[in-house]
């Protein structure tokens, strides 16, 4: 139960800042859920363990199909990558394993 704006407010961050990924490991498809704001722009980085940048990606409530977003990952060898979500309402970072 929302109470007051304050609590409205924490409830809405929250669930703002959900970013969820699966599956994981990937093998080719990772699935990104997340809810934008109609004017959000968001940063989607992918990084190998190394530091390397290996994708970005500007994703915007249009690019989502009932809130969900397909990354292709096919071209990516085994290992462990970080996936950064950054926008101006938040900034979320994800590791994720990819097995071939």
């Amino acid at each position: 139960r929302i109470d007051s704006y304050g609590a409205f407010e924490e409830s809405f961050n929250t669930e703002l800042m959900v970013v969820t990924t699966f599956p994981n490991p990937v093998v080719n498809e990772l699935n990104v859920i997340t809810r934008m704001m109609t004017d959000e722009k968001m940063t989607i980085t992918i990084i190998d363990v190394s530091g390397r940048v290996m994708d970005t990606m500007i994703m915007d409530a249009n690019s989502l199909t009932n809130d969900t977003l397909k990354i292709d990952l096919m071209s990516y060898g085994s290992g462990t990558y970080m996936v950064s979500f950054n926008s101006e309402y938040r900034n979320v970072t994800k590791k994720i394993v990819v097995t071939k």
